[in-house]
């Protein structure tokens, strides 16, 4: 297995080699694919349809937020794992693809932490948002400017700010469940499958766990 990295910082095989006969191969490789198409297929669908209810009324600002991140995630499960665009799109290049990875992920939790701030402004502070948006902004432009090597590097450092917005998020809810809100206890709950997925993918990514992506499927279910 010859394998050269031009474009990365974790070079070399990423994931284990699996064994058997091409059927069974073919089969397991269609099962993850039709998977994640299909839940890439209603976040995306899903993202277009709150998008278009802000847009029809431009008060519902939470729709926005909303639409705008389930999309950006629906978008990111069509370049990793298998990356689905390269059997639509053969040559697509590897360094577009990163960086198509790396932006959904900053600018969909982005949105996220806007949503959360507009559903929860008395226990999600806007200093955080500030902070928040104000690192994303600087990493997108770093992501688009520099070359992926170099980007590739600071993701760990971003997927810990990630870590720390989870955490607020689910203090700020919870205390608004606390304090009788309406609908919070609900969120509260429905928190629950986003954060633990997120926190899988994270340590996935990092090549701690060998689970596989899950952020999507926690996504749906939130």
């Amino acid at each position: 297995m010859q394998v050269s990295n031009f474009d990365h910082r974790a070079g070399g095989v990423w994931y284990p080699v699996e064994f058997g006969s091409a059927s069974a191969l073919q089969d397991s490789l269609f099962t993850r694919v039709a998977g994640d198409i299909f839940i890439a297929g209603v976040l995306i669908i899903m993202g277009f349809y709150y998008i278009i209810l802000f847009l029809l009324r431009n008060k519902e600002r939470a729709a926005l937020w909303y639409g705008a991140f389930v999309m950006m995630i629906g978008l990111r499960i069509l370049v990793v794992g298998d990356r689905i665009v390269t059997s639509i799109f053969p040559g697509f290049p590897f360094g577009l693809m990163i960086r198509a990875d790396y932006l959904c992920v900053v600018l969909g939790t982005t949105c996220a932490c806007f949503l959360v701030r507009l559903l929860y402004p008395r226990e999600f502070t806007k200093y955080f948002v500030w902070l928040y948006a104000g690192v994303s902004g600087m990493y997108a432009l770093f992501i688009l400017a520099a070359p992926s090597r170099l980007f590739s590097v600071g993701m760990p450092l971003y997927q810990a700010l990630m870590l720390l917005f989870v955490l607020y998020a689910i203090i700020a809810v919870g205390l608004a469940a606390l304090r009788g809100k309406e609908g919070a206890l609900i969120y509260l709950a429905a928190f629950g499958f986003p954060f633990l997925t997120t926190i899988n993918d994270i340590l996935y990514e990092n090549m701690i766990v060998n689970t596989g992506r899950m952020s999507g499927i926690g996504l749906f279910m939130f």
